[in-house]
């Protein structure tokens, strides 16, 4: 019988561009340049995992970050009576574990595979010698958790003076400027790809003439 597949080759290469686009699509990373996304996703792992798998468990050492290139995860919380309450269900494209890459704390939370998963994974081991060798990733980093940490004290001080109808409101409106952002942050970076591959082509294309 005729093998359909795709090349490996070309698996590879498809597999590689989901990692940075799930890393440039991050909060956490989102203000990275090209060549620190790249430098980043030199450090990813490709690991599959089965259905039922468990990645970690609350208490864990932090030790990595997770990226689900396929499937589905649960995080949740063990209860006392021996039933779990689950936090978040995350699929294809979503980071977790992210701030056990920066502090090595124990983990918070269970992780656990809801279905047959492709995860990417980085090393706190393999992150911590990046942040030394290129320390702009390091400042931009402390610049992004700065603005989370600035929004989740604004968000304390809603809850407490604003009523339901106007804590929703800006909600809203904050959900929209931070979607409009995330659009604009990849469509700068299509456009720069864009714009490599021409003055790669107009390159060749130079010295064949010459």
């Amino acid at each position: 019988m005729q093998d359909m597949s795709p090349p490996r080759k070309n698996r590879s290469r498809h597999r590689s561009a989901d990692k940075r686009a799930i890393l440039r699509d991050h909060y956490l990373f989102g203000k990275l340049t090209a060549h620190q996304i790249e430098s980043l996703s030199a450090c990813v792992v490709t690991r599959s995992v089965k259905r039922g798998t468990n990645m970690f468990a609350k208490g864990d050492p932090g030790t990595s970050l997770y990226a689900v290139g396929a499937g589905t995860v649960k995080i949740s919380v063990p209860s006392v009576d021996g039933k779990d309450a689950v936090f978040n269900v995350l699929s294809n494209g979503a980071i977790f574990g992210e701030i056990a890459l920066l502090d090595g704390n124990p983990r918070t939370a269970d992780a656990t595979a809801v279905t047959d998963c492709e995860l990417f994974v980085i090393e706190r081991r393999d992150f911590l010698p990046l942040m030394r060798e290129e320390p702009e990733i390091a400042l931009k980093i402390i610049e992004i958790l700065c603005a989370k940490l600035r929004r989740t004290t604004e968000q304390a001080e809603e809850i407490m003076f604003l009523d339901l109808p106007s804590r929703l409101a800006k909600a809203l409106m904050r959900l929209e400027a931070e979607t409009a952002l995330a659009a604009s942050t990849r469509q700068s970076a299509q456009s720069r790809h864009m714009v490599r591959r021409r003055r790669t082509a107009c390159g060749a294309l130079s010295r064949r003439a010459a």
